[in-house]
C-alpha cells in the first residue's frame, strides 16, 4: 500500500488503522483527508494480497 504521508509506521496494525481512519492510533489530531479513507476489508486485502509464503 502506498501512503501520501511522508513517513509511515512499519507496524501493520497501525498502518491499517491509518488507512481506515486517516489518523494514527492514540493521535488526537483530526483525520487527514478523511475522503481518502478505505474500508477495513480493502485495507486488509491491500496488506495481505500478493504475499509469498
Amino acid at each position: 500500500m502506498r501512503s501520501d504521508w511522508p513517513v509511515t509506521t512499519p507496524d501493520p496494525t497501525a498502518a491499517i488503522h491509518l488507512a481506515v481512519n486517516r489518523s494514527l492510533p492514540d493521535d488526537d489530531a483530526p483525520a487527514r483527508n478523511p475522503s481518502e479513507a478505505i474500508g477495513l476489508n480493502e485495507a486488509l486485502t491491500a496488506y495481505t494480497s500478493g504475499g509469498r509464503g
